[in-house]
């Protein structure tokens, strides 16, 4: 068993349950941490025996642009995405941050965490 992640993948997009948050946009941050079996993609030096980390990418991206007004909709979205295309993941965490919320007080991020686990 190994862990692929992706941490700090960057976007400015437009999610938010106010109106406003959804018309202006905000800086948001993705990670995401996928467990599996790359044992036989270790050995073979074969990159169709692993998850390649471009889908993992790609799958969030595309997610990102897609408005929502729920961290935790992206968050379960990815991993969905994700989880029910490779079938080599086991597990799957992934992490949505809100950078910098406009809350009336200084916050650096608001963050939700979304799990999966093939068992």
């Amino acid at each position: 068993m190994g862990l692929i992640a992706l941490e700090g993948m960057h976007f400015y997009a437009y999610h938010g349950f106010y109106e406003e948050e959804q018309k202006i946009g905000n800086d948001y941050m993705v990670d995401v941490y996928v467990k599996a079996n790359f044992e036989e993609a270790a050995a073979l030096d074969s990159i169709n025996d692993t998850l390649n980390y471009e889908r993992i990418q790609e799958a969030t991206k595309a997610e990102m642009e897609v408005k929502h007004k729920l961290l935790e909709t992206i968050g379960a979205n990815i991993a969905h995405r994700l989880f029910d295309k490779y079938e080599i993941i086991d597990h799957i965490k992934v992490r949505v941050s809100k950078i910098r919320p406009q809350m009336g007080t200084q916050i650096d991020r608001a963050m939700i965490e979304f799990e999966l686990n093939r068992s």
